[in-house]
């Protein structure tokens, strides 16, 4: 899953979004 991609940093955005966006559901479902 880590893959060094510097040419795409467009890319590597949006997956630490989606990174932060599982953390996140996770949480709540430990949560609830």
């Amino acid at each position: 899953m880590l893959k060094k991609s510097r040419n795409k940093p467009l890319s590597s955005r949006v997956h630490g979004n989606l990174h932060l966006y599982l953390c996140l559901c996770r949480y709540e479902h430990v949560c609830r």
